[in-house]
C-alpha cells in the first residue's frame, strides 16, 4: 500500500511512500522487521494520481547540535537488475528549507545483490537547530525502485577540551 505519511515520515513529492512486506516483491526478507519502504510508488495502490511515481519522504524534525559528529546508516537493496532503475538519494536539511532536498549525503544505485548497509560518518552541521532527513527515488519511474529500511542517525558529542597543567618550578 502507498501512504502519504507513516510514523515519523511524510511524503514531500511524488505519489507517496510505498510499504512492502517481506517476501511480497523482489526485496526478500529483512532482518530489521517485516516491512520496508519503496519510493518508486504505485499510483494505483493508494498513491496520488497525476504525480510522479518517483517519490520523496522527509522525517519529522529533530535537533542536531553544532560541533557534534553524526552517523547516518540505512539498509538498501535494489529491486531490479536494470541500470538506472533503483536509485535512492539521502539528504539532510534544516527546518527552514522549502524542500528537504538540500544537502545531498549519498546516492545508492545498484543493479544486483541483497540488502547492504550504507553508513555515512562525520556528518556535521554548522548551526544547532531543527533538521530533517529525506530520501527520494531517482531511478526510472516504473514502480520498481530501490528499497530502504532501518534508518538510524546517531550523534557523538565533542570530547571535552584537554587542559594542560603546567607546574611552576
Amino acid at each position: 500500500c502507498v501512504f502519504q505519511s507513516i510514523a515519523g515520515w511524510n511524503r514531500v513529492s511524488g505519489a507517496g511512500i510505498e510499504i512492502q512486506r517481506n517476501g511480497a516483491v523482489g526485496g526478500g526478507a529483512t532482518s530489521w522487521g517485516t516491512q520496508y519502504v519503496e519510493l518508486d510508488s504505485d499510483n494505483e495502490r493508494g498513491g496520488l494520481q497525476n504525480q510522479s511515481k518517483n517519490s520523496g519522504m522527509a522525517s519529522s524534525l529533530f535537533t542536531l547540535h553544532e560541533n557534534w559528529t553524526y552517523t547516518l546508516s540505512f539498509q538498501y537493496r535494489p529491486r531490479t537488475t536494470s541500470a538506472d532503475d533503483n536509485g535512492i538519494e539521502a539528504f539532510l536539511s534544516d527546518a527552514g528549507g522549502a524542500l528537504p532536498f538540500t544537502q545531498l549525503l549519498t546516492t545508492a544505485d545498484d543493479t544486483g545483490g541483497g540488502w547492504r548497509l550504507i553508513s555515512l560518518s562525520n556528518i556535521t552541521v554548522s548551526t544547532s537547530g531543527n533538521y530533517r532527513l529525506a530520501f527520494r527515488a531517482i531511478g526510472t519511474a516504473n514502480e520498481q525502485g530501490g528499497f530502504i529500511d532501518d534508518v538510524v542517525l546517531t550523534g557523538q558529542a565533542p570530547e571535552p577540551a584537554t587542559l594542560a597543567l603546567l607546574g611552576a618550578g
